[in-house]
């Protein structure tokens, strides 16, 4: 998934930090909406 993370967000915003941190969020937004858990 991470890959695609990246894919979808070139282009977007700076990749100067390499996206490691969005990446790591958008992955953890998707692991808790695929769990079907919301925002506490």
């Amino acid at each position: 998934m991470p890959a695609r993370i990246r894919e979808e967000l070139s282009g977007n915003i700076c990749r100067c930090t390499g996206y490691v941190g969005i990446v790591d969020a958008v992955e953890a937004a998707a692991d808790e909406m695929s769990a079907g858990s919301g925002p506490a």
